[in-house]
C-alpha cells in the first residue's frame, strides 16, 4: 500500500502459491487483474482498493476458496458482480463501492455464501430490483446498495438481517413504503433511504428500533404528516 506502484500487477504473484494476504491499495495500477491469481489458492485477503484497474473481475477469483476479504474498491472494473463469486463460500467482506460495474445482483452469489458480514456496491450503476435473496445473509452488518438505478419494493425478507448495523439504500429509484419488517433490527444504527420514491410516510415503528443513531429519508416527496403511533 502507499508504494505508488503503476502498470500491471505482475503475473509472477501467481507464483506465491503459499500467499496468504496480499495488500495493493492505493496505487496507480491501471491494467486488468491477472487471471493466474487463482493460482494464490491460500489466499484469504485481496486488497486492491483505490487503483484503476479495469477490465471485469476475473471468473479465476471463483477458485480461492480461503478468501475472507475482497475490497476492489474505487477502481474502474466493469461487467457486473459474477456469478461465480457465489463459489467462495467462505467470504466475509465483498466490497466494489464506486466501480462501473452495470448489472445486478445475482440471486446464486448470495445464497452460497455463508457468513458475509459487509456487503457493498455503492455507486456501481446496478439496476434492477433488490433481490429477495439478500434475506440469506443471516450474519450481515453493513449492507451498502447506495447511489445505484435500484427498482422496486425493499424486500420484506430483508429482517432475516438480524444482525445488520448499517442499511442504505439512498440515491436510487426504488418505490413503495419502508416494509414494516424493518422494525426487527434490533442492532441498527444507520438507516439511509433518502432520495428515492417512497410513499407512505415515516412509519411510527421505525421507533422501535431504540439502538438507531442516523436516520436519513432527505429527498423524498412524503405525503402527509409525520405518522405517530
Amino acid at each position: 500500500m502507499y508504494n505508488n506502484f503503476q502498470g500491471a500487477i505482475p503475473h509472477e504473484l501467481g507464483r506465491l502459491s503459499r500467499l496468504r494476504f496480499l495488500y495493493l491499495s492505493d496505487n496507480k495500477l491501471n491494467r486488468v487483474i491477472p487471471a493466474n491469481i487463482s493460482s494464490c489458492s491460500n489466499l484469504k485477503t485481496l486488497e486492491l482498493s483505490h487503483n484503476e484497474l479495469v477490465g471485469s473481475i476475473p471468473k479465476e477469483i471463483g477458485f480461492l476458496s480461503k478468501l475472507l476479504i475482497v475490497n476492489l474498491r474505487l477502481n474502474k472494473l466493469t461487467g457486473g458482480i459474477p456469478p461465480f463469486l457465489g463459489n467462495i463460500t467462505s467470504i466475509e467482506v465483498f466490497d466494489a463501492t464506486l466501480n462501473p460495474l452495470g448489472g445486478s445482483i445475482q440471486p446464486d452469489i448470495l445464497c452460497h455464501w455463508k457468513k458475509p458480514k459487509i456487503f457493498s456496491t455503492s455507486g456501481c450503476n446496478l439496476s434492477r430490483a433488490i433481490t429477495q435473496e439478500l434475506g440469506c445473509l443471516s450474519k450481515l452488518r453493513i449492507l451498502d446498495l447506495g447511489y445505484n438505478k435500484l427498482k422496486g419494493f425493499i424486500p420484506s425478507n430483508i429482517s432475516n438481517c438480524a444482525n445488520l448495523k448499517v442499511l442504505d439504500l439512498s440515491i436510487n429509484e426504488l418505490v413503495g413504503s419502508i416494509p414494516k419488517e424493518i422494525r426487527f433490527f434490533p442492532k441498527l444504527i444507520y438507516l439511509k433511504l433518502s432520495d428515492n420514491k417512497l410513499t407512505g410516510g415515516i412509519p411510527p415503528f421505525l421507533g422501535n428500533i431504540t439502538s438507531m443513531e442516523v436516520l436519513d429519508v432527505s429527498g423524498i416527496l412524503w405525503v402527509g404528516a409525520f405518522q405517530t403511533p
